[in-house]
């Protein structure tokens, strides 16, 4: 039963915030002689993190409501903005990506 209300998130988000949280990531790598900066991008990363914890179950809600919706591109751009929360259960789990 397709919910034809629900819409598609779009990919610019979706592609956005892993980028956002990978160049924080190497930001914080880079620049780790000064604190400033380090702390800046460790932040900005774990707000990313947080919107992908709204983004991706959203996305995955409008793929199983809508079928229309279910194209390679939507899969592939939730597939990647899951990259952020996969991290970070890498890093509890392993203590480290």
């Amino acid at each position: 039963m397709a919910n034809p209300r629900v819409v598609e998130i779009p990919i610019w988000i979706m592609l956005a915030l892993p980028t956002a949280w990978i160049v924080s990531l190497f930001c914080a790598i880079a620049f780790r002689s000064h604190p400033a900066i380090v702390q800046g991008s460790v932040l900005t990363s774990l707000f990313c993190t947080a919107a992908a914890f709204v983004v991706v179950p959203a996305a995955i809600y409008a793929l199983i409501a809508n079928p229309s919706l279910r194209t390679l591109q939507q899969g592939l751009g939730v597939a990647i903005c899951a990259l952020p929360i996969l991290g970070m259960v890498a890093a509890f789990l392993f203590g480290g990506i």
